[in-house]
């Protein structure tokens, strides 16, 4: 059972996992990413403080809305878990990088290349917004 209530047949825990390096981190708590062991299969792993009833309430709807909002667009949710004082979220490992990193090496493309390079990005984006947009 995930932190959510969800029923997962997936049984891992942190020493499932070993870190390939961290992403980021924050008032949110860390993104790392991860290799799963049994595999050799690249996920992140989002780290959030997990203690309160706050921080609980907070963490479990991440994971509900993660569920909820599953496209082909959207960062594949896998599962979740307790370790320690935190709830790791696993999600897929997105080899391509983050919207952030694109749009800081699209600032320094000439506007043809922006042009051509912006289209699949923002195509995507557009679809991940229609099917939130969906659930109501």
């Amino acid at each position: 059972m995930t932190s959510s209530g969800q029923t997962s047949d997936v049984k891992h825990t942190w020493a499932s996992y070993k870190m390939i390096r961290a992403l980021s981190s924050g008032a949110f708590g860390r993104v790392l990413h991860m290799t799963q062991i049994d595999n050799n299969k690249e996920v992140v792993i989002k780290r959030v403080q997990y203690v309160n009833d706050e921080e609980k309430k907070l963490g479990d709807d991440e994971i509900k809305m993660l569920i909820l909002a599953q496209s082909k667009h959207i960062v594949k949710y896998l599962e979740s878990f307790i370790d320690g004082l935190d709830l790791c979220i696993v999600m897929e490992f997105c080899s391509g990088g983050n919207l952030r990193v694109l749009i800081e090496a699209l600032k320094k493309m000439s506007i043809k290349d922006r042009k051509m390079k912006c289209y699949m990005p923002f195509y995507q984006m557009l679809s991940s917004l229609a099917h939130l947009h969906s659930l109501g």
